[in-house]
């Protein structure tokens, strides 16, 4: 019986899934779907645009007609808002109230038994009550709209045929963007090319492993692509998830509510869930409509009962319920929420919705991540060191041209270094900077994009006879990893258990000062051209560290409070 119920109740569940469940692309555009399933060169047919990106009239007219690439959120009409702030449980109940004792209190009598009290007292807390909620909601709204307007994504994107930084919100379908590790993909686009690209998904998908991503053409079963699902579009990568590691050069095919994160925020836009606030809220306005239909009836009952006239009977019952109804709970409320929303306005805290301070003073565990920082957001190079803890110019040389040559992860750390570079005289050209004399003399042949597994970026240089160099810079540890030499004096010699151990303590003690520390290594004449790879990592010469430190803000001290002398004296 036990197992006759289960197979019951599995396969309804079975039905209801494929009953119920929309499609699995519902999601994606028709443009997504033609560009996985067909050739990247048939995707760049179909939106009329080439390789090298779009023209610079061509993206003004496109952004003309789909608009910019921004997702909108759901923003509520003047009425939603003015309906949200006035109209809920308990302003029903009073609002019932003061019709009811309108006509018992002031219509119903003579002139001179009239008692309007009641009414004034609810039609002004009711008003006063909403409107303060208006107002501050409305307030916060516009401060947090405006810290919208402070924010600004960029990605780099081909036009007329070169490489440029635009805002997000100006990709159309068409353009040819390049991404690498770290970046945030800015629009649903079809990879074109490829090197090691992984990309985290977890913001659609849930898992927490990265997907590669390829050029090759997804192959669906049904001849209309009708069963393509999420997983399969190995070759398209989705706005709202970022790169792990790799690189690549990807066609926008969908840009702003087109996406497949736009159709989740056009599935998301309904009305929410009500916070326990407003549970809280309601749950007392119905404790109070079951007090009052008890004990109203009661009321009237007994009265009439005993004193034989239903009309007093009913003005004392409908006395008994005004009575019982806390007129000011809704003014003392939202005066205290509003409070409360000054005071965290004071530390700067944007309430938007001010039943939110509730859930927020109901939490246990608050986990959140920094959103500022407290330094001059620019990065600074100290030293060049060798591995002898001296300061020497082929280590920074060897920084340049990884840094300068990699077309990987954009960080403050490589513009430090070039920055450096070009105000350091050159050994070779003593009549130009160390920076510009690499340049001129050295030329990228490959490159091993960044991972955040491996942690290390290569870049292959040649010079003007044709000798290649792979230099490798990553963190120290997984550097001494692919290192087996290390240079000493301006030669190679064997990277010993001795030399290693002085090495990882003179890491350790830059760490110590606070610096962050980059180790570089090369390695002559790798292999042919066009092989290089992961595996070309391996039997490196380390060269040295460079250690560099994030400056913090001159943040002007307050004058000590006079009243407080001591205290201040005591801490400095």
């Amino acid at each position: 019986m036990l197992m006759l119920k289960t197979a019951t109740v599995l396969e309804a569940i079975s039905k209801r899934r494929h009953t119920a469940r929309p499609a699995a692309h519902a999601g994606l555009s028709k443009n997504t779907i033609f560009a996985a399933t067909h050739s990247a060169e048939d995707a760049l047919v179909l939106l009329d645009a080439t390789a090298n990106g779009l023209t610079a009239e061509q993206a003004t007219e496109r952004l003309d007609t789909s608009g910019p690439n921004t997702i909108e959120a759901p923003t509520k009409t003047l009425a939603r808002r003015i309906a949200d702030a006035f109209v809920d449980p308990f302003a029903g109940i009073l609002a019932a109230l003061a019709l009811i004792s309108l006509y018992i209190d002031v219509l119903a009598v003579p002139e001179p038994q009239r008692d309007p009290s009641a009414v004034i007292v609810i039609g002004i807390m009711l008003p006063v009550s909403g409107g303060m909620k208006f107002i501050q909601e409305a307030r916060s709204g516009n401060a947090a709209e405006a810290l919208k307007d402070l924010v600004s994504n960029t990605c780099t994107a081909l036009r007329d045929g070169e490489r440029i930084k635009i805002p997000f919100d100006e990709l159309v379908p068409g353009d040819v963007i390049r991404l690498s590790a770290g970046d945030m993909v800015p629009a649903d686009a079809r990879v074109i090319t490829a090197r090691d690209l992984f990309v985290i998904e977890s913001a659609l998908t849930g898992e927490s492993e990265a997907v590669e991503k390829t050029a090759a053409v997804t192959v669906v079963e049904s001849a209309d692509g009708s069963a393509l699902p999420l997983s399969a579009c190995r070759n398209i990568v989705f706005t709202g998830t970022s790169v792990q590691n790799g690189a690549a050069m990807a066609l926008v095919v969908a840009t702003g509510s087109d996406t497949y994160l736009g159709g989740i925020a056009k599935m998301l836009s309904g009305r929410g869930e009500k916070s326990a606030f407003d549970r809280g809220v309601s749950s007392v306005s119905m404790l109070l409509v079951r007090l009052m239909l008890v004990m109203a009836p009661a009321v009237f009952a007994i009265n009439a009962a005993t004193k034989g006239d239903v009309i007093d009977a009913l003005l004392f019952a409908t006395s008994v319920a005004v009575g019982i109804t806390p007129q000011m709970l809704p003014v003392i409320v939202t005066t205290s929420l509003s409070q409360g929303a000054k005071d965290l306005a004071r530390r700067q805290v944007i309430v938007k919705e001010l039943p939110a301070i509730q859930n927020l003073g109901a939490m246990d565990v608050l986990c959140c991540d920094k959103t500022g920082t407290l330094t001059e957001d620019r990065i600074v190079l100290e030293r060049y060191l060798n591995t002898d803890g001296n300061e020497d110019a082929r280590v920074l040389r060897h920084a340049f041209l990884n840094s300068s040559f990699q077309t990987g992860l954009k960080n403050l750390i490589d513009l430090a270094v070039i920055d450096r570079a070009d105000v350091t005289p050159s050994t070779v050209a003593p009549d130009s900077m160390l920076g510009q004399s690499l340049r001129d003399r050295y030329t990228k042949v490959d490159e091993v994009p960044f991972d955040f597994s491996r942690r290390r970026l290569s870049v292959v240089v040649a010079d003007a006879q044709g000798k290649t160099q792979m230099v490798t810079k990553g963190a120290p540890e997984e550097m001494l990893e692919i290192c087996s030499f290390v240079e000493v004096d301006g030669a190679a010699q064997p990277l010993t258990e001795d030399k290693l151990a002085q090495i990882r303590q003179q890491v350790a003690g830059l760490n110590a000062e606070g610096l962050r520390v980059i180790a570089v290594a090369q390695k002559t004449n790798p292999r042919c051209v066009g092989e290089f790879g992961i595996a070309d990592e391996c039997d490196m010469v380390l060269m040295g560290f460079w250690p560099s430190s994030i400056r913090p803000k001159q943040v002007p001290r307050a004058p000590s409070p006079p009243s407080r002398p001591r205290a201040w004296r005591s801490r400095s």
